[in-house]
Order: C-alpha cells, then structure tokens, then sequence
C-alpha cells in the first residue's frame, strides 16, 4: 500500500480525490474544483448559496412597473414588493385609476375643484 499525498487515494494512490465527483452544486449549477477538499459551485442566476440551494425569487423580476422586489427567506424562499405610485397588485401590475374609483359625487367635486384651480391660475397670470 502507497502513502497517498492528500489529493490521491487508492492502494496505488490512482484515484484523484475530487469532491465535485459527489455533485454538491444543486440547481443545474456547474461545479469546480479548487484544491484538495475545495470546490465551488457556479449557480445559475437563480439560486445562490455554497452549493445552490438557496433559491432567489426575485431574479425572474416579478415586480412590474418599476416596483421594488424584496426578497424574503424566512421560512421559505418567497417576495415582498413595493409598488410605484398608481400600481397595485401581487406584481404591480395593475393600475389605479383615482378618478373613477370615486363615488360620482366626489368625482364631480374633483371636476369643480380642478376648474377652481385653473380659473385661479389664470387670474393670478394677468395680475403679475
């Protein structure tokens, strides 16, 4: 029997000891080995982690209409979002119309209102 060095086992030290030959990289992730007893895992860009298990839910972007995501761990990979101004949704994707979700009185009101203001500023342009 042989005195292997550290990356060679086997009763003639034939065998190279490669931990990528055991598939630790999950996911479709590829694997390189580094040194004796080191790899790394390569991931796709949807998981991350030492060997890719941990699974990144906004890297698809769900989020529509330039809202945030906010990827949450705990106690499974999932998201949060933030929805720009006028969006709502699981993803954002639908849009608020503020005018018409008003009662018909407060919509008419908003109508006077808008006039107010335009009459306003028109007045106030022919003083200066």
């Amino acid at each position: 029997m042989c005195n292997c060095t550290v990356d060679y086992t086997g009763d003639q030290c034939e065998k190279e000891i490669n931990l990528c030959d055991g598939e630790p990289c999950k996911n479709n992730a590829t694997c390189k080995r580094l040194a004796y007893n080191k790899y790394q895992c390569n991931c796709t860009p949807e998981y991350k982690g030492e060997n890719c298990t941990i699974f990144q839910p906004c890297s698809s972007r769900p989020c529509k209409n330039g809202a945030t995501c906010h990827e949450t761990y705990e106690p499974v990979s999932n998201y949060t979002y933030t929805c720009a101004l006028g969006f709502y949704g699981r993803n954002c994707e639908n849009m608020t119309n503020y005018f018409f979700s008003r009662p018909l009185q407060e919509q008419r009101d908003l109508r006077e209102l808008e006039h107010a203001r335009e009459v306003f500023l028109q007045l106030h342009r022919r003083v200066w």
